[in-house]
């Protein structure tokens, strides 16, 4: 399926994660994914935050930013591909004078876990105002915990 991000609408988020100026975000999601196409201003910052249930992947398509992740920095150009996994943090900083366009997406798989381990994951997702689905499995008679 192709994406046309020209034709979704732009959302404009200032000082998005605690981080400075302004990053328009087109964004594509569905039960799997998030998938956008974000442009960071000049001068602008996205702040240090942690993915507590889902990953992120984030390719660079044009201009330069900082990464930090964890404690380490590291320098993003068009073609570099960043990974940010599950209970780490990251935050991007553009400070050159050019628009950073990058593509990022965030996801969550959990496999091999229990029935009952599933029941409590889509309950903690659920509570924390996340979207989550099960495939596979569940538990005869807790089906309205997960379908709810």
């Amino acid at each position: 399926m192709k994406l046309d991000f020209d034709a979704i609408a732009p959302s404009v988020l200032k000082n998005f994660q605690g981080g400075q100026g302004q990053l328009v975000s087109r964004r594509y999601q569905d039960e799997n994914n998030k998938i956008t196409k974000a442009i960071l201003s000049p001068g602008s910052s996205i702040g240090m935050h942690t993915h507590g249930t889902t990953s992120e992947i984030i390719f660079v398509l044009s201009g330069e930013g900082e990464m930090r992740i964890d404690d380490t920095e590291e320098l993003l150009r068009p073609g570099d591909c960043h990974y940010c996994p599950m209970g780490h943090g990251h935050s991007l900083i553009n400070d050159t004078d050019e628009e950073l366009v990058a593509v990022a997406d965030e996801y969550a798989v959990f496999g091999r876990v229990t029935p009952e381990q599933k029941v409590l994951l889509i309950k903690t997702l659920k509570e924390n105002g996340e979207d989550a689905y099960v495939i596979g499995e569940i538990i005869e008679g807790n089906d309205s915990v997960i379908l709810n």
